[in-house]
């Protein structure tokens, strides 16, 4: 893993570390004027580390027969948080388990729960002020085969679930949150395109929720910025096609 620093204009990229296996998910989060950086990798570890001095924080072991598919890092009232979704190699879980993990304690900060595989979301971000935590539905619970690809927003304090959120169809690769004209919005990767919705089931942001439908493959990864006043949003699909978009105007911008 490399880690990659801008001076006087030129990249210079550094070994943070080198691993044995796979990396399946990689998390930042600001802890005491510190950047942290976690990362786990399929063997079922999650790293974390000091992004400037490269000194170890942290390891989570998630489990040997935990082969880990996504992963994120997050800060709750002064200590850090990390969340695993992980599949179970060993056969006795069909859907994936999502943790919730305490990582000073090395322990689970709530019970874990399977999540739908039609679901592959899960991450940690600021909303409003607290964290919350972006995820399918509990799949141990009885639910109808069209909620499989639910997104939730809870508040990880409270376990509160503040919104919830249904596509037309097709699965949920990724989700972020970010700020549009009108108040915080999620942006939820689904299928070749990008929902947008409102993070709260009452009250939140007065926005119209809409679609991005600009991509002609699945889209797995979307970022934002803000550049002179304005949100915009990257999008990638599995085809390698970068789109940027407004997420006001819904313009799209140049692609890659």
């Amino acid at each position: 893993m490399l880690r990659r620093q801008f001076r006087a204009g030129t990249p210079r990229s550094e070994p943070l570390t080198r691993l044995e296996s796979r990396i399946a998910g990689i998390g930042t989060a600001d802890l005491d004027d510190r950047t942290l950086v976690g990362v786990a990798t399929e063997d079922g570890t999650f790293r974390i580390w000091d992004a400037v001095t490269s000194e170890p924080h942290a390891e989570l072991h998630i489990g040997a027969d935990m082969a880990v598919r996504r992963a994120d890092l997050g800060v709750l009232d002064g200590r850090p948080v990390a969340l695993t979704i992980a599949d179970d190699r060993s056969g006795d879980c069909e859907s994936p388990t999502l943790t919730l993990w305490d990582v000073s304690a090395g322990e689970p900060l709530y019970e874990p729960m399977t999540v739908p595989e039609e679901c592959e979301v899960g991450t940690l971000t600021m909303l409003d002020g607290r964290l919350a935590v972006i995820h399918g539905i509990d799949a141990g619970e009885n639910h109808h085969p069209e909620q499989a690809t639910d997104v939730q927003v809870i508040d990880v304090a409270t376990r509160r679930v503040l919104g919830r959120h249904r596509h037309k169809r097709g699965w949920s690769y990724h989700a972020t949150i970010a700020r549009s004209a009108g108040g915080t919005v999620v942006l939820v990767a689904a299928e070749n395109w990008v929902a947008v919705m409102n993070p709260y089931d009452m009250g939140g942001p007065d926005i119209e929720e809409f679609e991005y439908a600009g991509h002609n493959a699945f889209v797995d990864c979307v970022a934002t910025a803000d550049v002179a006043g304005r949100t915009i949003v990257a999008s990638c699909d599995r085809g390698n096609d970068v789109q940027f978009w407004d997420l006001d105007t819904q313009e799209r911008l140049r692609p890659l």
